[in-house]
């Protein structure tokens, strides 16, 4: 797994009062956009790897904080912006620190994912992914924010959102992203070979 110190990671508070969490990973080696693209329209699915069957490849992304995710496809069968996901996962593999979460899609595509919440009729939380192909390697990007960017209720929401997803929440999930993000190198390839 990688730890920490193989990332840039960032933390700061907008001036809206949202919070917005970054992390540009190390390069990913031996994997391009096309293998990503096709990850993450299949890892919810079955999946054997090494002579050991998985109920979902979503299992290998990260071996000890992954519980299950289940998407929504549209009418072509593909996962695509408007469809949902439920991730259930415990950061950093501790129960106290349990996910259990349907976000709606808004971006799936061969750059990137993303993927967001409501509360209170507006995005309360915001996850995005980018890709972007670099030397043999995939560039990844992750951005979340927290908190309303506008609004009436936005300093209500927002005080919410930061106390809900406080430092050590924000601490695990820095580890818990750039564990799983890291392990991709370790299976990817040779499970998009095995496609």
């Amino acid at each position: 797994m990688r730890g920490l110190e193989t990332a840039r990671t960032e933390l700061r508070r907008a001036p809206s009062g949202q919070v917005e969490l970054t992390i540009e990973h190390a390069p990913l080696p031996g994997i391009d956009r096309s293998m990503l693209a096709w990850w993450f329209q299949s890892f919810d699915r079955p999946c054997t790897f090494r002579g050991k069957d998985y109920a979902q490849a979503y299992l290998l992304w990260h071996p000890f904080d992954h519980h299950s995710v289940t998407v929504s496809r549209n009418g072509q069968g593909r996962v695509a912006p408007g469809e949902t996901v439920h991730i259930r996962e415990a950061m950093n593999a501790d129960l106290a620190h349990a996910v259990d979460q349907v976000v709606t899609i808004h971006r799936w595509d061969e750059g990137g994912i993303g993927f967001h919440a409501s509360m209170a009729g507006r995005r309360a939380f915001s996850l995005d992914h980018v890709f972007e192909e670099q030397d043999g390697a995939v560039a990844y990007r992750s951005r979340m924010r927290l908190g309303h960017e506008a609004g009436l209720l936005r300093p209500v929401v927002n005080a919410i959102a930061r106390r809900r997803f406080g430092d050590e929440t924000r601490r695990r999930w820095f580890a818990h992203n750039i564990e799983e993000v890291g392990c991709l190198p370790q299976f990817l390839p040779e499970l998009y070979a095995a496609r």
